[in-house]
């Protein structure tokens, strides 16, 4: 998400960056053989986290600017489209280059492409099970669709509402679409039959429909920020205990009290995706006041902020896969590996600013006609 001036806070930018890295970095310990079960695990929960942390962020942007769009007077489709293009298209640019890149890889080695229309319209995994291909794309489908649809809704209520209170409306809208995507949540836990890990993450933590709304979560809290502020810049230190508290008992508590999925589908099915958002959410009143930083650190990270979109989408099918497929059997010392992880860092540092300046290079001269 692109965001404005008053946005361009360091904190947010450090959560950013966090959720990124956490992704780089579990695909750099997957590179090597795993000898440990635990450092598997340790791998699929920076992934796991990374990924929250960017749908929690993605929400919590969006929704602080699209409230400060609907407050205003003149608030109607003009606004909606000029605030959809600004946020969209250049993500919209980097996702189509990224799968124009993915079919060309595909088709180079023979790897079979499976309903491929599906990611021109971002219906890869609207309502169910995406296919193998560009696996890494199902989080922009939940991000777009979020957006489109709360904005959809929002301008369908306003023009029926115009005269109610915005506030209200605004809460009203984000709590229902929370509780629709619960409700979701719980009709899939009713028709499900035995379940296991894998199965949940292939039908339910990667599909549309049931993933909204950590977004929409993001999305309150920027709106219980924007009208507590003074609440939550005093217990900002608290929220962000808490906040720590949650996320270690989600990793470390469910596996002590063994609330394994064969046992308590109806927690894992329901409750656990949403309480993970909700403990991410906790860290925002603090990092979103945390401003003042020196330039060496807020100038890199606001760098790093910039290219992630394109980091992400060409980190894994594109950079680490074509590595694996070219170089990856040159490597088998463990010093060896260090060396091919440092390589993949560069080259996912290099393809992320190269295709973000390109498309911004792109957009601007698109604008210029």
């Amino acid at each position: 998400m692109k965001r404005d001036d008053t946005t361009c806070i360091f904190g947010l930018d450090l959560f950013g960056v966090m959720a990124i890295s956490l992704v780089l970095l579990a695909q750099c310990i997957w590179i090597f053989p795993q000898s440990s079960a635990l450092i598997s695990q340790l791998a699929s929960l920076f992934h796991f986290i990374g990924i929250e942390i960017l749908l929690v962020l993605a929400g919590f942007l969006m929704g602080t600017m699209a409230y400060k769009q609907f407050l205003n007077d003149n608030f109607g489709w003009p606004i909606v489209w000029i605030f959809l293009k600004n946020q969209v298209f250049t993500i919209l640019v980097l996702y189509f280059f990224a799968l124009l890149s993915n079919v060309l890889i595909a088709v180079g080695i023979g790897y079979p492409i499976e309903k491929v229309w599906r990611y021109l319209f971002f219906l890869q995994n609207l309502a169910s099970e995406m296919p193998a291909f560009f696996p890494e794309s199902w989080v922009l489908p939940v991000i777009i669709f979020a957006m489109i649809l709360f904005l959809s809704l929002l301008l369908v209520l306003h023009v029926f509402l115009r005269d109610q209170n915005k506030s209200k409306i605004y809460l009203g809208l984000i709590l229902l679409l929370i509780v629709l995507c619960m409700v979701l949540k719980w009709f899939y836990n009713l028709t499900i039959g035995e379940s296991d890990m894998k199965q949940w993450d292939r039908e339910l933590k990667s599909v549309v429909i049931y993933r909204m709304d950590s977004v929409f979560i993001g999305m309150l809290s920027s709106w219980m920020l924007y009208h507590f502020k003074l609440f939550f810049a005093r217990f900002k230190i608290i929220f962000a205990f808490f906040g720590l508290v949650g996320i270690v008992f989600i990793f470390i508590g469910v596996g002590y009290f063994q609330l394994t999925i064969e046992h308590y589908k109806l927690f894992w099915n329901v409750l656990y995706l949403p309480m993970v958002s909700l403990f991410l959410v906790f860290f925002l009143p603090f990092l979103s006041q945390w401003r003042k930083v020196s330039r060496l650190l807020s100038r890199p990270m606001a760098a790093i902020v910039k290219i992630s979109p394109a980091i992400y989408l060409f980190h894994f099918s594109v950079v680490l896969q074509l590595l694996r497929y070219w170089l990856l059997d040159f490597f088998t010392t463990p010093k060896q590996l260090v060396g091919f992880c440092t390589i993949y860092l560069i080259l996912v540092l290099m393809i992320g600013t190269l295709t973000r300046y390109c498309t911004g290079r792109i957009l601007r001269r698109q604008s210029c006609l």
